[in-house]
C-alpha cells in the first residue's frame, strides 16, 4: 500500500477512517537489529496498540483506514517502547489525537472545545433561553439546571478564564484585533 505522507514521527492527530504512516530512525535501537517499536495508546477504558515494521534501520507505521475507522475520536497518551527479545526500553512519550470521520457520523457534530460548548449552555440559563440539552449540560459534576445564578456566574467566569488561556497560547501572547 501506498502512502501520500509519511510523517517523521508519530503525528499529533490522524483521522479515524484515513490512512496514516510515520518513520522514525532510533540511532541506539535500530530495526536493522531486531528492535521493534510499539505504540501504547490509551485513553479512559481503551487501548490502542500499534507495532511497526522494519524499514532498513528506521521503524515504519503504516496503518490502513479500515483500522483507523474503528478508532474512537479522542485525546490518547502514548509511550512508544523499543524492545529486542530481552531488552525493553520506552523511548517516547506523548498525546495523540484522533480526530472523528465526518463522513460516518449519524448526525451533525460539534466540533468546538468543550469549555465553549459549557459558556453556551450557561449564558443561556442565565439569559432565561436555554434548551433541554444546554440545561442538562455538565458543567463539572453539576448539570446547569441544578446550579444557582451565583454557580451559574462563578463557572462562566472560570469557563471564560479558561478559553481566553487557551486562546492566548495558540495565538502566541498576541492580542487579536477584531473590528465590526
Amino acid at each position: 500500500m501506498a502512502y501520500v505522507t509519511v510523517f517523521n514521527d508519530i503525528p499529533d492527530r490522524i483521522t479515524a477512517g484515513e490512512s496514516v504512516a510515520w518513520s522514525v530512525s532510533l540511532s541506539d535501537y535500530p530495526a536493522s537489529e531486531s528492535w521493534v517499536l510499539t505504540y501504547t495508546l490509551v485513553k479512559a477504558g481503551l487501548k490502542i496498540s500499534i507495532i511497526a515494521q522494519a524499514d532498513g534501520d528506521n521503524h515504519l507505521v503504516q496503518i490502513p483506514f479500515a483500522t483507523t475507522a474503528g478508532y474512537q475520536a479522542g485525546t490518547y497518551h502514548f509511550q512508544a517502547h523499543a524492545a529486542n527479545g530481552t531488552e525493553r526500553y520506552l523511548v517516547g512519550q506523548g498525546k495523540i489525537e484522533i480526530l472523528p470521520d465526518f463522513a460516518e457520523q449519524s448526525a451533525g457534530y460539534d466540533a468546538r472545545p468543550w469549555y465553549d460548548v459549557a459558556i453556551d449552555a450557561l449564558e443561556a440559563s442565565v439569559q432565561g433561553r436555554a434548551s433541554k440539552t444546554q440545561m442538562s449540560q455538565m458543567v463539572g459534576k453539576v448539570q446547569v439546571q441544578h446550579m444557582t445564578l451565583d454557580e451559574q456566574l462563578t463557572a462562566l467566569r472560570r469557563l471564560k478564564s479558561i478559553r481566553y488561556s487557551k486562546t492566548f497560547v495558540k495565538t502566541g501572547g498576541k492580542k487579536l484585533g477584531v473590528r465590526f
